[in-house]
């Protein structure tokens, strides 16, 4: 067998009466055929193909046709109940809809429930990038909604940079500032202080362009991210955070080149 199916669709085989009930995301919308073979062969079945219903219910939708996809093998002269799922477009609204498979003069209706699906991709998902202090970065970022529903995306973002051994890093300073005379209670004290004064405020990230609606299923867009670099990030060292992007997370890789110097100014000596 090459084809999707061997047999004469109506005369040696056909789908039971239906309707048959399907649910799930696009990319994972399942259900069960029962197929009926009334020859004298085996048969099997790999893929259907829908068409639209005749009569259309106002409550349910239409789809383009669409193929099942299964795995069935049939007896001579038996029934089987196989699991099959549908090759939905990944941007298929969620809501519920009607097919038609015909098999002959045999028609087998579909109902159809699309579940809401999210799925956003962002690239890169990890920046590396080298600044100073008081510098502004920017990068370029692609983001693809493969989902079947619209995703609010905002135009401000907040990431926490940690420097990289930040607490073992802190661990050894204290320790080496620890005198045989101090206590436990000193020694963790010290190395509280020195973990809170180590902490960088968070910086804020702007992504442009400023969004006016949310981003529609199945489209894709281009934005700048900028970040101006915070106070307390020290010259040589690396700095690790992440930004979220609606449910999504972009991971940062920084390494600290110094301190931004001031553009000179000129001027007459006094």
């Amino acid at each position: 067998m090459k084809g999707p199916h061997n047999g004469e669709p109506g005369t040696d085989w056909h789908l039971a009466n239906g309707p048959y009930f399907f649910s799930g995301t696009p990319g994972e919308c399942r259900g069960e055929l029962t197929l009926v073979n009334v020859s004298d062969n085996k048969i099997k079945v790999r893929a259907l193909v829908t068409q639209p219903p005749d009569r259309k219910r106002k409550d349910l939708g239409g789809l383009i046709p669409f193929r099942i996809n299964l795995a069935a093998r049939v007896p001579p002269h038996s029934e089987v109940r196989t699991q099959a799922a549908l090759q939905l477009p990944l941007d298929t609204e969620p809501g519920h809809y009607q097919a038609v498979v015909h098999c002959g003069k045999h028609k087998a209706p579909l109902e159809i429930e699309v579940l809401p699906h999210r799925e956003l991709i962002i690239a890169p998902t990890h920046i590396r990038l080298r600044g100073a202090v008081g510098e502004t970065l920017s990068c370029n970022l692609t983001i693809t909604n493969l989902g079947n529903v619209p995703v609010e995306l905002g135009d401000v973002a907040m990431i926490w940079l940690r420097e990289r051994d930040w607490i073992g890093r802190t661990l050894v300073y204290s320790l080496r500032e620890t005198t045989e005379t101090d206590t436990y209670e000193d020694f963790a004290n010290r190395f509280l202080h020195d973990l809170r004064r180590a902490i960088i405020t968070p910086a804020r990230i702007s992504l442009k362009p400023k969004l006016k609606a949310s981003l529609a299923a199945g489209t894709t867009l281009e934005r700048k991210l900028s970040i101006t670099l915070p106070n307390g990030l020290k010259k040589g060292r690396h700095y690790l955070g992440f930004i979220k992007i609606s449910d999504d997370r972009i991971w940062m890789e920084l390494y600290c080149t110094g301190a931004r110097v001031p553009e000179s100014t000129t001027g007459t000596p006094q």
